[in-house]
């Protein structure tokens, strides 16, 4: 070996960690040669179904096994997500079904026809009393005003028809909110409860 300082001590170094980074995968790479020569190829069976859990275990009552506990946390992550997901389905559906009433309501109208139909149109919405009271509210909010002979808002529209007034069950549920937190919380005490009885 050369003593020498600077540069070609570096490259010294640098040649001597590539050789020690060259054996060690040379290493690896005969220890998993001769590891997959001692099994045959065609004995190992890849299928992503080994990944779900038996949920037979679950009638047998067998809960203290890796593969019971594993079918129980899994059976109730599915129940969970859901419930959850239908209660979803259902508000989704009745704020869809909230905007269409408000939209046949309009449906039809030019600006200029509001003024003269104001009342048939109060009187219309008011025929399902849940919807027609914010329609109710939002006409009280509008003015009119003779010298262009058309109504004008007081209030922004948004203040009455929002996410709040139409899908509070869907936007302000916290609970809904937070279910990906819970599902994965539980996801992970499960993993860990398994690893626990496998050992």
């Amino acid at each position: 070996m050369l003593i020498t300082g600077g540069k070609d001590d570096d490259f010294e170094r640098h040649l001597r960690s590539n050789a020690i980074a060259h054996r060690l995968f040379k290493c690896l790479k005969n220890y998993v040669v001769n590891l997959l020569k001692g099994q045959n190829m065609a004995q190992i069976d890849y299928n992503l179904l080994k990944l779900w859990p038996d949920f037979s275990r679950l009638f047998s009552g067998e809960y203290t096994s890796p593969e019971g506990l594993s079918a129980a946390i899994v059976a109730f992550l599915f129940i969970t997500f859901l419930s959850f997901f239908i209660y979803s389905l259902f508000k989704y559906f009745g704020a869809t079904h909230h905007l269409r009433f408000y939209r046949r309501l309009l449906q039809g109208l030019a600006v200029d026809q509001l003024l003269e139909r104001r009342r048939e149109i109060v009187n219309k919405a008011l025929e399902k009393p849940d919807y027609g009271k914010l329609w109710r509210e939002f006409d009280e909010s509008l003015v009119h005003v003779p010298q262009k002979n058309r109504l004008c808002n007081t209030l922004d529209a948004a203040h009455f028809f929002n996410t709040h007034t139409l899908a509070r069950g869907l936007t302000e549920n916290r609970l809904l909110a937070a279910v990906p937190g819970f599902l994965t919380a539980i996801g992970v005490i499960g993993t860990f409860a398994g690893l626990q009885l496998n050992n």
